[in-house]
């Protein structure tokens, strides 16, 4: 149903509205938890079925999500599946200049010194998103040993 679950605080909302979703959508199906998340669902378990269901998952990685409890629990999430998915499923987006050069932890830290990620203040940004999100959108099967496909 969807080729990308879109991790992002409030404070990003109107990148994803007005940036995010016009530029992916109709070519891929994005799942964002204002438009996407059932009313009453616990929000845990969506955020948790959106990363293990997607093909890609991207992370708007700005200051607000760098603080945000939500923000924290969706990063250690989406590492987690892409450790037992080849490094195949996460898109880091640098949303603000200032996040490379705040205190991040070792693993988020580790993450941008060793893959490549996007940032959104690059000239040429938007013909990187879309070429990347084309290539890892081609689904993989998940392993079977992904812990996150045991929880119901």
């Amino acid at each position: 149903m969807y080729d990308a679950f879109v991790c992002f605080t409030d404070e990003d909302t109107t990148f994803v509205k007005e940036t995010l979703v016009p530029l992916l959508e109709p070519e891929f199906k994005l799942c964002v938890y204002y438009r996407d998340f059932k009313v009453g669902d616990n929000i845990a378990d969506a955020i948790l079925k959106g990363i293990k269901e997607r093909a890609v998952t991207i992370i708007l990685l700005s200051e607000s999500f760098l603080t945000s409890r939500w923000g924290r629990l969706e990063f250690r999430k989406a590492h987690h599946h892409m450790i037992f998915n080849n490094n195949q499923k996460l898109v880091i987006m640098i949303m603000e200049q200032t996040v490379l050069s705040q205190k991040l932890d070792l693993t988020l830290r580790s993450i941008l010194y060793t893959k490549k990620y996007l940032q959104c203040f690059d000239i040429l940004f938007k013909e990187k998103l879309l070429h990347l999100v084309d290539s890892l959108s081609k689904r993989p099967e998940p392993r079977e040993d992904d812990p996150l496909l045991t929880r119901s």
